[in-house]
């Protein structure tokens, strides 16, 4: 009914795969979000609002990433014995700013992507850089790619939903993260617009 009777827009969260024929038919957007490297869609991890009132959107990313680094170490059982610590935050946020200085400061409009976080990792001196790096080698040049790759959707159609079900166990609490970031990103940018965004989410429990 909210498609037919208002102009909100509209995201689903799809955990069993139920809503891509109607959505299509809404003239949506499905995107399959997939563990394996051969998934032809893409969210680019890295993607961020550059109009977010009140806040730098490349500090909102910082955190976010450091979100995603918790989780890869405690699944991990890191050096720490689980979650980052105040050396790989440091680390993070700094290596954070200058993959989205050229991006920010309008040398390029490309987005940086996980592979280039990786690589500036790599490009420090603390050790604790590169175990970083490491933890991102399977979700950049490994099985996990998905992730690392400029977006390849439109997540910015009125219908969108987000087809979660072969996330997998490895990619499933990452994969969640960045959908979760992207789906802040519309309504943030919905917001300035003065316009409604409806989330539902399916199978909540």
């Amino acid at each position: 009914l909210a498609a037919i009777f208002t102009n909100d827009d509209i995201i689903i969260i799809d955990p069993e795969r139920e809503y891509s024929r109607l959505v299509e038919n809404l003239l949506g957007e499905s995107i399959r979000l997939s563990a394996s490297s051969t998934s032809s869609n893409h969210i680019n991890a890295m993607s961020i609002n550059k109009d977010v009132e009140d806040e730098n959107p490349v500090s909102m990313k910082s955190e976010l990433l450091i979100s995603i680094f918790d989780e890869l170490l405690k699944s991990g059982n890191s050096r720490m014995g689980g979650g980052v610590g105040a050396k790989d935050k440091s680390i993070i946020d700094r290596c954070c700013i200058r993959v989205y200085a050229d991006y920010m400061n309008g040398r390029t409009d490309k987005e940086p992507t996980l592979m280039q976080l990786r690589d500036e990792f790599l490009n420090q001196p603390e050790p604790e850089a590169h175990d970083l790096a490491l933890c991102l080698e399977m979700f950049t040049t490994g099985s996990l790619n998905s992730f690392a790759h400029q977006s390849n959707v439109n997540v910015n159609k009125r219908i969108v939903s987000y087809d979660i079900l072969e996330l997998g166990e490895q990619m499933k609490s990452i994969g969640l993260l960045i959908m979760l970031d992207n789906i802040m990103n519309r309504v943030i940018e919905n917001r300035k617009k003065g316009k409604y965004t409806r989330v539902y989410i399916d199978e909540a429990h």
